[in-house]
């Protein structure tokens, strides 16, 4: 009884949260879409309709004519999509500037044992050391087995791989979830048009990398019942945070769930044992791998310094900032002008409280939100100096018209934009109509959806933040549609 009455508390705290979070999303982009002034979007209102209207009569044409009986057909169909992927990539790369660049810059130095002269921004950002642990060994790999030209595609071939397996992965998660295909199969869907085809998949960065995490902790969670799915899920908590650190959001849900499941004696308390050593496991390679990079760069007298580390202080202070709580080069600077840790910490703190008192916090939040969820393309072409060489075409049909959509001033880019917005929209609405019904699986993503909305809101606003938990919200949406879709069988029921 006790039990009982704990879960329902439970489910209304993460319901009240979780509206909140949806809420806000929803009325920033409806009514408050206008004050947007940082990262707009460019869309044109008739193909956004027509785009939503195109992609609903598929997305119904699937729920009701797509239930194959071999679940098999979803292998097939990701080595269809990895070709295409490949294809596409090919005809309208190019290579990027910002930190990508930087970071596959350092990892190839690594790799090749280059003398390395400057390495002040991992001191500032020691985040991304695992992420060049990961590259470096990655070049070494293609290098050795002599394929020396082509180290920068075999990370965006890494990049398709895993994105294919997080779209495999999610597939399963929704077949297990609701059994049924046709669900799995509209998620594959929505995951194909915002996600395997979104242009982020070309770039070799954490936030495509990170995409097998949060929806592999979310598949082992929800598929196996041994004490092992608690090591493999912690093992991978660690990775994910040292790559991207709002993948790691998911563990957290799953630590406060686990938390509540011991302590009512759900579960057997030798599952803590598999957790801690998951941890253990995940923090022996995480920080091997950090240290790696350390003594390497300490043999070129090029030191990573500790004290120079921008804390959380510091991007709370620059999600403050009244550009949006965007990325500010001002805020670099103020940060990297104290000598300390501690000093810094105690300036960024200082500053962002006088920063809260100045400025009108509900219309920041409406901004932070447009920026970080007001965008289909999660901010494509954003970053600084993006489009930092563009190679040639390859011919003279593929390779233009791919290029007319995915690059900024491309002819077709706003119908690339309209479209991805339109869905990326009703994803949003579909997950507002989740909230029905008590699932622990759903209650957890949920939380998760809270959790993210948290970490963008608090801290740097960056719409591309969101990309790695895409797969998790999409899950969330299926579970609206099934909500919308049983109320709309029960209305039909009542008229026959």
């Amino acid at each position: 009884m006790i039990d009982s009455k704990f879960k329902s508390i439970l489910h209304i705290i993460i319901g009240c949260l979780f509206s909140l979070s949806i809420i806000t999303i929803l009325l920033s982009i409806t009514c408050f879409n206008s004050i947007q002034n940082i990262n707009k979007v460019n869309i044109d209102i008739l193909i956004l309709i027509i785009g939503i209207i195109i992609f609903i009569f598929f997305s119904y044409l699937i729920i009701c004519f797509v239930n194959p009986k071999n679940n098999k057909m979803i292998y097939l169909i990701s080595i269809i999509v990895f070709i295409i992927q490949l294809l596409f990539i090919y005809n309208y790369f190019f290579y990027t500037g910002w930190d990508a660049d930087y970071i596959y810059q350092f990892s190839s130095h690594m790799a090749h044992k280059d003398y390395v002269y400057d390495v002040s921004y991992f001191s500032m950002c020691p985040n991304n050391l695992f992420l060049v642990f990961i590259y470096k060994y990655l070049i070494l790999l293609i290098h050795n087995i002599g394929f020396h030209g082509y180290e920068h595609a075999f990370l965006i071939v890494v990049n398709v791989v895993l994105s294919n397996l997080a779209g495999i992965l999610l597939y399963k998660s929704v077949n297990k979830l609701f059994n049924k295909s046709s669900y799995a199969y509209l998620a594959y869907f929505i995951y194909l048009l915002l996600v395997l085809l979104s242009p982020w998949i070309s770039i070799p960065y954490s936030d495509t990398l990170a995409l097998i995490f949060p929806i592999s902790m979310f598949y082992i969670y929800i598929s196996y019942s041994n004490n092992l799915k608690y090591f493999f899920i912690s093992l991978i908590s660690l990775i994910a945070y040292n790559l991207k650190p709002q993948s790691f959001v998911f563990f957290i849900v799953f630590i406060i769930f686990y938390f509540f499941d011991l302590i009512s004696s759900k579960i057997k308390k030798i599952s803590l044992l598999f957790t801690i050593l998951g941890i253990l496991f995940s923090f022996l390679i995480t920080n091997y791998g950090i240290n790696n990079i350390k003594e390497q760069t300490s043999e070129y007298e090029s030191i990573i310094k500790s004290e120079d580390r921008f804390g959380m202080a510091h991007y709370l202070m620059m999600g403050l900032n009244n550009n949006g709580g965007t990325y500010n080069y001002d805020d670099v600077i103020f940060s990297s002008s104290f000598d300390s840790k501690k000093q810094r910490d105690i300036a960024n703190y200082q500053e962002a409280i006088k920063r809260l008192k100045t400025i009108n916090l509900p219309i920041h939040i409406i901004k932070k939100t447009l920026i970080n969820y007001n965008d289909g393309s999660f901010a494509w072409g954003k970053e600084g100096n993006f489009y930092k060489e563009i190679v040639d075409t390859k011919n003279n049909t593929l390779s233009p018209f791919l290029r007319n959509i995915y690059y900024d001033t491309g002819k077709y880019n706003n119908i690339f934009s309209s479209v991805v917005y339109g869905i990326w929209i009703l994803t949003l609405i579909c997950c507002g109509f989740s909230l029905k019904g008590v699932n622990k699986e759903k209650d957890m993503l949920m939380l998760s959806f809270f959790g993210l909305f948290l970490f963008v809101t608090l801290f740097e606003a960056r719409a591309r933040y969101l990309f790695s938990n895409v797969p998790l919200i999409i899950i969330l949406a299926i579970y609206g549609l099934d909500n919308i879709y049983n109320k709309a069988n029960k209305k039909d029921k009542r008229f026959d």
